[in-house]
């Protein structure tokens, strides 16, 4: 059986400026939009700032609407050596996974604050592991994303080592790891057993453009490879952009959307 399709909610009309902006009408717009195109799940990239009644909204309009709550991106609260850093994280994740839960949403989205094993990162990681342990609900877990380089990973990997199988994953982001020496279909082989979920988007390898797979230069054939090596049975979860720069944009973001739908069921069916 294929694997799932996803995306995260992207407003088909343009009108997004900043997180905030994703109120009810314009989530449920988004919602229709990514069923039209025929995914089978979302992400919700901006929730942390719904009510609990706003949430409980959202939960029944996905079920409405037919889509899978796969997954909510969360985000950095600051440094974890200091005190106002550690308590500015452990407030987003722990109210990111209160969202999750309400939701229905098994995976939270989370970039790490460390950044390599060196220097203080054995210390950085311990702080880490201790904040995801106490933010964690049963029911969701932590999906650690990759981003450029080989030494994250490789410390991303260590934390999610500390925290598996109950608490974290890992989520592969494949435009952050063709920006360094990572590599997509190389991040996707490390996290082997530990991806939990994915951010599949492409760029031409100088920044992060969050292209539909296939518009840049990242080499698909070796992702869904990699994919199907670790025996990958999760959602193939896109991360595309409703803020496209003009430049390398050739067509807008309703015709990437359905590039990046197309693809996703193509990959789905070789992985």
């Amino acid at each position: 059986m294929p694997n799932l399709t996803g995306c995260n909610t992207i407003d088909p009309e343009l009108q997004v400026t900043r997180g905030e902006d994703y109120d009810l009408p314009t989530t449920r717009r988004a919602l229709e939009w990514l069923k039209e195109l025929g995914f089978d799940a979302v992400e919700y990239s901006h929730a942390l700032h719904w009510t609990d009644e706003q949430v409980a909204a959202v939960r029944a309009m996905t079920a409405e609407i037919g889509l899978i709550p796969w997954s909510l991106h969360a985000w950095v609260g600051g440094d974890v050596l200091t005190d106002e850093g550690a308590a500015g994280t452990e407030k987003i994740l722990s109210r990111a996974a209160e969202v999750a839960l309400g939701l229905g949403v098994g995976n939270v989205v989370h970039h790490t604050n460390g950044t390599t094993l060196d220097g203080d990162g054995p210390e950085r990681l311990a702080a880490e592991a201790d904040i995801l342990r106490r933010c964690h609900r049963p029911g969701m877990r932590f999906a650690l994303e990759t981003m450029s380089t080989l030494a994250h990973c490789e410390y991303m990997l260590a934390l999610v080592d500390e925290l598996w199988p109950e608490v974290a994953g890992v989520n592969v982001d494949t435009g952050h790891a063709n920006l360094g020496d990572l590599g997509a279909a190389r991040a996707i082989r490390m996290a082997g057993k530990r991806l939990i979920t994915t951010h599949l988007q492409d760029n031409h390898g100088e920044r992060d453009e969050h292209l539909p797979p296939g518009d840049g230069l990242i080499d698909w054939d070796d992702v869904a490879a990699a994919l199907g090596e670790i025996g990958y049975t999760g959602c193939l979860m896109l991360e595309l952009t409703d803020q496209p720069s003009a430049d390398r944009r050739a067509v807008g973001v309703k015709e990437e959307m359905a590039r990046g739908a197309a693809k996703a069921r193509r990959m789905a069916e070789r992985v």
